[in-house]
């Protein structure tokens, strides 16, 4: 897929996932996220975000929380902002 695209494509989950872990997540561990990165691969299945967190848990245990437990709600939301055919998986 041309590159300029999957670029676009990742800056736009960016923006979505920001807004969302700012404005519309209930959990608050959401709330303490803030997304610095996106890479979306070329067929777009993966979503590798990048994050920084202000609170106080260790990253690997935020981490792991955040995959276990919020990637499917994530994407759902994503799945209904984003212009996509195929929502990538969030890692």
């Amino acid at each position: 897929m041309n590159q300029i695209k999957v670029k676009r494509i990742g800056s736009d989950i960016q923006r979505v996932l920001s807004n969302i872990c700012y404005e519309e997540a209930h959990d608050s561990l959401l709330h303490t996220i803030t997304i610095t990165g996106v890479e979306v691969t070329n067929d777009l299945s993966l979503a590798r975000v990048y994050f920084t967190s202000t609170s106080e848990m260790e990253i690997k245990q935020i981490e792991k929380e955040l995959n276990d437990d919020t990637a499917g709600y994530l994407r759902t939301e994503l799945a209904s902002k984003i212009d996509v055919r195929h929502t990538p998986k969030i890692r």
